[in-house]
């Protein structure tokens, strides 16, 4: 399995949990979560090679096994297993791919996505650029935390509540139109109240 330092892979930790970690912090010992039966592969060796050109594709499940071996799609932007010490680096990238995915799959086909010179999907350039700069630690200043700490956790909000929804829709059509039509009702039925009042 060839991998960038920062990609990440699933890795079984001692209570049995799958934590997807940053390549460059795997070490010789640790189990990588297979999809080959209940068995994890045992990392045997490690080495470093150099490499140009990547390929990263995004999935709806925002994982890719290869060989076997079950990955993230996404990087991790810190060396820290959690991004800001509380959110998993996986679970924020899935969430912000949330719009993306929605978008692909009601209105284009995204197959033929376009790309940086750096390898990196337009749709993620942008805020991927705005994000390494606001956690490099020279950029940061006590103000520029209290300014983007609240709209961060707004906007993950947001995310979380779309990879929700995306989720309902793309797995289970039926139940989003049921919920729809439940909305539709509710508010249908709170208007006539309200109007009575």
């Amino acid at each position: 399995l060839i991998l960038s330092e920062a990609h990440m892979v699933f890795v079984e930790k001692e209570n049995s949990k799958n934590v997807a970690i940053r390549a460059d912090q795997i070490q010789v010992g640790d189990k990588l979560v297979s999809v080959i039966g209940d068995d994890a592969f045992v990392v045997s060796h490690l080495r470093k090679k150099k490499s140009v050109g990547a390929y990263a594709p995004f999935t709806d499940t925002g994982t890719i096994v290869v060989n076997g071996v079950v990955a993230s799609c996404y990087v991790a932007l810190q060396d820290s297993e959690k991004l800001f010490g509380i959110f998993s680096h996986h679970s924020i990238a899935y969430s912000f791919e949330s719009p993306h995915r929605l978008y692909c799959s009601l209105v284009v086909d995204c197959s033929n996505e376009t790309y940086t010179m750096d390898g990196i999907s337009k749709w993620v350039a942008l805020p991927f650029k705005i994000t390494t700069w606001l956690l490099d630690k020279s950029n940061r200043s006590i103000w520029m935390q209290f300014l983007f700490v609240p709209i961060l956790f707004v906007i993950l909000c947001f995310l979380t509540l779309t990879k929700n929804i995306t989720n309902v829709m793309v797995v289970q059509p039926k139940v989003f139109v049921a919920m729809v039509v439940l909305l539709v009702l509710l508010l249908g039925k709170s208007k006539k109240f309200l109007k009575k009042s």
